[in-house]
């Protein structure tokens, strides 16, 4: 993010909100907002600047599209990417009528007006690197890796040198990617430096390879689906993930996929469902507007 000095020009929007920056961010290169709110009464706070951090977007919109990866990168108390609502807390009022007046004077906000002082040119986003590719070690590690985790996600990263995104290293490495033991895996090899980059992609290092040691790669397309298979636990999910592959790329309706499994469940079925609320969380199926197709990671 640029810095700014005292003779930048801050532009108010509405009656308690002042413009501060506006800018490419730093995670990914688009537009964001940063804007100061003046104190409106919270006890908590007192008399402070609120600053609120966001796309150039409706903050809403940002939430539902995933555009909001712009402020918050690979955070896991980010909103899911697929319409679905993140709590807000105790801020969750004052937000609500804040957001209508940031919503509101962006989309009249023109191009920044340029003070008449020399300023320096915005820092570039760098493109991610390219690494180089990773052969299997003649090692055995270096035992600090402790859990089977924190194998899997090294090895995933050794077997894509050119980096994955946390949703596909967890798909890849068979883990839900907000479960506990893959978000504590993730946060240790950060910590132990075996693994870096910034949203969205992950990097193995060269600490990590040789902390990894000896590696077999994880299966990976038809042999990767086939061991989410094996992986679940009731027969509902596996007939409804099948179902889905067997129809990969056409996205089917509930009532579609339940008539093509071998059962034939009922769509507004319990157990069916059920099913289909796993494999989301799991993120193994991906739904819009009512239709759903398997996860394109069973199929790289």
């Amino acid at each position: 993010m640029r810095s700014w000095k005292s003779a930048d020009i801050y532009r108010p929007i509405g009656s308690r909100n002042v413009l501060l920056y506006d800018g490419p961010s730093r995670l990914n290169g688009a537009r964001i907002l940063i804007i100061g709110t003046a104190q409106n009464g919270n006890r908590k706070i007192g008399h402070m600047l609120q600053l609120w951090i966001i796309p150039a977007i409706s903050p809403i919109a940002a939430v539902q599209s995933g555009a909001d990866v712009a402020v918050c990168g690979d955070c896991v108390h980010r909103g899911d990417r697929h319409g679905g609502h993140r709590s807000l807390g105790g801020i969750e009022e004052d937000f609500r009528v804040t957001a209508k007046e940031i919503r509101d004077a962006i989309a009249s906000t023109r191009a920044p007006v340029q003070a008449p002082i020399e300023r320096q040119p915005a820092r570039p986003v760098p493109a991610p690197a390219q690494r180089a590719v990773v052969a299997p070690s003649a090692g055995n590690g270096n035992g600090d890796l402790t859990r089977a985790a924190e194998r899997k996600v090294l090895t995933v990263l050794a077997q894509y040198p050119q980096g994955r995104t946390i949703r596909q290293v967890a798909i890849l490495a068979g883990y839900a990617m907000n479960g506990g033991g893959f978000r504590n895996a993730v946060g240790r090899l950060r910590s132990l430096e075996y693994l870096d980059g910034k949203a969205p992609q992950l990097f193995i290092t060269p600490a990590g390879v040789a902390a990894l040691g000896t590696w077999t790669p994880l299966p990976t397309g038809a042999a990767l689906a086939q061991h989410w298979i094996g992986q679940l636990d009731r027969k509902a999910e596996r007939e409804v993930l099948q179902a889905l592959l067997d129809a990969y790329p056409k996205a089917l309706t509930a009532e579609e996929i339940a008539a093509a499994t071998p059962t034939g469940y009922e769509a507004n079925g319990g157990g069916f469902r059920n099913a289909l609320g796993k494999l989301k969380t799991l993120e193994l199926v991906a739904a819009d507007r009512g239709a759903y197709t398997a996860s394109e990671e069973l199929f790289s």
